[in-house]
């Protein structure tokens, strides 16, 4: 049985992808606080699992045509996750182990080697790390979106807008977002190149990436929203969050959605 840790590194220690691909320290007070990555997307076939799991789908960016949505104004932390087809995915995710089994791997192969230091004294192999137990599973059909409403948020196209720990996720957090079809414009999410840039929200960039890239970075400090779907696909991707093997959950949160606390049997799991 494959054990499991994803990884998010410490404040200080996140690699960084640099233009030949070597290794580089990110440190989230510098520009540098994300990454974007290639690797094989067929090595895991995520995107041919979820079209099982959603009741073998044929094209992902057409499922809008099959399953619409409530058409209900979602309200972040209370309603943002009320899809049927996100609860489809996640009957299905409980009930078989493939998804899983290759989502461990991933983190195991794509992200821990990346994300460790390695002039570490101890391996990175060797070092425990906490990886989101269920991962959020993203469809972004045209006209929607798909993070709920906040009060604060400055206008009626910017919808969502917030940091990871705005909602109580520990600080040293990290977030890896992996698409199963492209990401981009208003069907992707808009972020802050780093924490406190002090940009204004309707000048973020959209997040554009391809089916055989994913995303790290420090969305805990790092505000992002979404735009209405203007295109005519839908948007799934999935995402999750990791973190170094260290427990600070002094205070007992719980993630707002799902309403379990930031501890290995809860909201995370342990992977090696």
């Amino acid at each position: 049985l494959l054990s499991i840790t994803i990884i998010i590194l410490s404040q200080q220690q996140i690699k960084s992808f640099n233009q030949d691909n070597q290794e580089c320290t990110m440190k989230n007070d510098e520009q540098n606080t994300y990454a974007i990555y290639s690797y094989d997307e067929k090595e895991y076939r995520f995107s041919e699992e979820v079209r099982n799991m959603l009741g073998g789908i044929q094209r992902l960016e057409d499922i809008h045509h099959i399953q619409s949505s409530t058409n209900q104004t979602r309200v972040m932390g209370y309603s943002d996750r009320d899809d049927p087809l996100v609860r489809r995915f996640l009957n299905a995710f409980d009930s078989s182990y493939i998804f899983l089994y290759n989502y461990l791997r991933f983190v195991r192969n794509e992200i821990k080697p990346r994300l460790f230091n390695s002039s570490s004294s101890s391996s990175s192999s060797d070092e425990r790390i906490l990886v989101q137990r269920t991962p959020n599973i993203r469809f972004h059909r045209p006209g929607e979106t798909t993070l709920g409403k906040r009060d604060t948020d400055p206008s009626t196209e910017i919808v969502g807008l917030h940091s990871d720990h705005e909602l109580d996720h520990p600080s040293d957090e990290y977030n890896v977002i992996i698409p199963l079809t492209r990401m981009h414009g208003t069907n992707s999410i808009y972020f802050e190149p780093r924490p406190n840039s002090n940009i204004d929200p309707k000048d973020y960039e959209s997040l554009n990436l391809n089916t055989s890239q994913f995303f790290v970075g420090y969305l805990n400090k790092m505000k992002h929203y979404n735009r209405h779907n203007q295109g005519e696909s839908t948007r799934v991707s999935f995402d999750f969050r990791v973190k170094r093997g260290v427990l600070v959950d002094e205070d007992g949160r719980s993630s707002p959605t799902k309403n379990l606390k930031f501890v290995p049997g809860g909201y995370y799991m342990w992977l090696q």
